[in-house]
């Protein structure tokens, strides 16, 4: 936040010279100290505030909830710490729709200050004070501010706005919800300062402050908006035209201000053209021009309520008929024409303009501007506290915490992966395959065995009794040869799973590096089980073919085989068919005579023959070039994943640690800011239990040993805040 941002437009040198209200006198003197304190203390809380409002606006505070209220809270801080440098006095001005309130303004100010009210149904507070040249400033909800050349800009800049607070505040009735700027508008105009040549303002060191007469439906946040200035202003102008004077319902708020306000100035705006009827016709001026001291009376005897006598009784309300148009229109004249005539405009405002003046420089205002001061403060500095330790705002500490056990489980993780890759995995996995070879081969060499003997009983039965060749594949050797290879494929499949699966490579690691993998967030066994599903060895094994092949049986001929010249494939085809279908029924003692042993001996040789690329690829090629292939896709798997975690945990780190590193320094500015607000509130109570011992009796003393009574006081001032 800028010095601009923090001290609005009459900060910048063309504020009230040090003739403001605290600037004679022994109280004036005594209390000045009191603001000067006060300022110098609550200053340094400014730009710290701005910066923790920007950090809350941005990822990674992004704080959203707590925004609106810090920048209310940090905009009156600014106020405060405004009016306490400049001792200003803020005076604010009520009053119905169009009941003067802008001309009295330009009275007071002996200037035309622009219509900015011109939209009456704008929302927001006008601030108007002193400087050397007219400058203008707007303040949004966001907290951003705008400085305007010069009126014509700020009437266009509102006109403009005031259309888009329009078309939100419809958007929000339209959804059915209520309607709040700091969610909905943040862009909407929250405050304008007008600071202008102004000799009376400069003399007296006011800021008026004018309040817009506002529709129903335009209301939100108004209440708590002229409220929040109870402790930051001085008094209040109540302007109220003749013609109202006496509706109820204009007075209808009037009794909160008396609750609000230790003293209000209530105007009746006289209307000097007004003219009455008179019983010969004739027109003669109306009785507020001729008498207006007896619209007063009027109004005392007929329409103030008690509460309104009471405050008029004692002194806390009193009440002014000006003419306002004349004479804001004589005081502007007179100062731009360079007159050196008064500047008075009427009787009744130069009443309304000495009595003011002379409160704003009373002892009565002057304890009051302190102590409420010292009151706003202490309200401030609480609320600020408050939303200091919001829960939102204090799981940035714990986001911290979190960021920082993510960024060692990161470093953990990424030194875990250094040492997964510098394992040789290549050679684990040969040597576990080395470890699949031996199993198989002593678990192979009785499975084949075994299976051996199971088809030569299936081959002896068969020479027993008279079935054929055919059915001897189909009911015989084809179901056993399909059990025997997926009693195989069951025999792999255990081994692979007991010498290769997710278990076994595991236990085969050491255990740091089995820790490694875990920490890398490396699913070792899932890799391995996906290559294994994906490529099982027994689902690579062949089926072996039940077929014989009845043309390479011997078949021995007979006598007349051999006086016909019968060749040997059609005595097999006479003998068990084509060899296509060998269906042909052979008698038993036909197969002992027609095969013989040497026939038996050679459909065993088949059977083994059948069975043998089955049980070469259990043990040879088959499983050589599984074992490769695993190899290979659990290597490229593993430096896949080594390669996307490191690069994903690299960058992971990278981000957090910028993550980290501010909202470390949003947590740091956070408690600075917490430790500077616990210490200003300590202090500024001290400062209050000061000002509350201010003894009135000592203004009675002379001024040298008042100065020299107060001297310890300056010297305490600085270390106080």
């Amino acid at each position: 936040m800028s010095d601009d941002d923090q001290n609005g437009p009459a900060s910048d040198g063309h504020g009230p010279a040090a003739t403001g209200p605290a600037a004679t006198g022994p109280m004036q003197g005594l209390l000045s100290h009191f603001c000067e304190a006060l300022e110098q203390g609550l200053a340094p809380l400014l730009l710290p505030i701005g910066e923790l409002i920007e950090d809350f606006d941005r990822p990674p505070a992004d704080i959203p909830a707590v925004l609106p209220a810090l920048r209310e809270v940090a905009d009156q801080l600014s106020l405060l710490v405004d009016k306490m440098a400049e001792q200003q006095a803020y005076v604010l001005i009520f009053g119905p729709l169009k009941s003067g309130k802008s001309t009295l303004m330009n009275a007071i100010c002996g200037k035309y200050v622009s219509e900015v009210s011109c939209l009456p149904a704008y929302p927001c507070l006008v601030h108007v004070a002193h400087a050397d040249r007219t400058r203008c400033q707007v303040t949004r909800y966001s907290g951003a501010t705008e400085l305007l050349d010069d009126e014509v800009a700020l009437t266009e800049a509102v006109a403009a706005d005031h259309q888009v607070l329009v078309e939100a505040i419809r958007s929000c009735e339209a959804a059915g919800i209520d309607f709040e700027p700091q969610q909905h508008a943040t862009h909407a105009i929250r405050r304008i300062d007008i600071r202008v040549p102004a000799g009376d303002l400069a003399q007296s060191g006011a800021v008026l402050v004018d309040t817009p007469g506002l529709y129903a439906r335009m209301k939100f946040g108004y209440d708590r908006m002229t409220r929040d200035f109870r402790n930051a202003a001085a008094c209040a102008i109540f302007v109220v035209k003749t013609d109202n004077l006496f509706l109820d319902q204009v007075f209808a708020e009037f009794e909160d201000l008396l609750e609000l306000f230790g003293r209000i100035f209530l105007v009746v705006n006289l209307d000097a053209t007004k003219q009455d009827l008179q019983p010969d016709g004739s027109l003669a001026p109306s009785l507020e021009h001729a008498d207006p001291q007896a619209v007063v009376r009027a109004f005392e005897n007929l329409a103030m309520t008690a509460a309104l006598r009471e405050a008029r009784a004692d002194g806390r309300l009193q009440i002014y008929p000006v003419d306002l148009m004349h004479a804001a229109s004589t005081r502007i004249s007179a100062s731009e024409t360079g007159s050196e005539r008064s500047l008075s405009g009427a009787e009744g405002f130069d009443a309304l303009l000495e009595d003011l003046t002379a409160y704003l420089n009373s002892n009565e205002y002057l304890r009051a501007f302190v102590a409420d001061s010292m009151q706003r403060a202490a309200a401030l500095l609480d609320d600020l506290q408050a939303l200091l330790e919001d829960d939102e705002v204090a799981a940035l500490q714990d986001r911290v915490l979190s960021l920082n056990a993510r960024s060692q489980d990161l470093d953990a993780a990424l030194t875990a992966l250094s040492a997964i890759e510098a394992v040789d995995w290549q050679a684990l996995f040969a040597r576990q395959g080395a470890h699949l070879r031996e199993q198989l081969e002593s678990v192979l060499g009785p499975h084949r065995e075994q299976g051996s003997a199971t088809l030569t009983r299936a081959l002896e039965d068969w020479f027993e009794n008279d079935a054929s060749l055919g059915e001897l594949c189909r009911d015989q050797l084809g179901p056993e040869l399909e059990r025997q290879q997926q009693e195989l494929g069951a025999l792999l499949r255990d081994e692979s799973e007991s010498q290769l699966g997710p278990a076994a490579v595991l236990a085969d690691l050491e255990t740091a590096m089995v820790g490694d993998l875990d920490a890398a967030g490396i699913d070792l066994a899932a890799q391995v089980r996906a290559v294994m599903d994906e490529a099982s060895l027994a689902d690579q094994l062949p089926m072996p073919a039940a077929v014989f092949d009845s043309l390479q049986v011997p078949v021995k001929r007979s006598l007349l085989d051999w006086l016909l010249f019968r060749r040997a494939v059609t005595v097999r085809q006479r003998l068990f068919g084509p060899a296509s279908a060998p269906d042909l029924p052979i008698p038993a003692a036909e197969k002992a005579r027609r095969l013989g042993d040497a026939g038996r001996a050679a459909m065993a040789e088949q059977l083994e023959m059948l069975r043998k690329p089955m049980f070469d690829a259990a043990d040879g090629g088959l499983l050589d070039g599984w074992l490769a292939r695993r190899e290979a896709e659990l290597l490229h798997r593993i430096e896949t994943a080594t390669v996307a975690r490191r690069a994903g945990m690299e960058g992971e780190r990278s981000d957090l640690m910028v993550e980290l590193e501010q909202t470390e320094a949003v947590v740091a500015r956070l408690a600075h800011v917490r430790s500077l607000t616990a210490e200003r509130r300590e202090k500024v109570s001290r400062l209050r239990e000061e000002v509350a011992a201010v003894d009135p009796a000592a203004l009675g003393r002379p001024a040298d040993l008042l100065a020299a009574e107060e001297e310890p006081f300056e010297e305490a001032a600085e270390p106080l805040l």
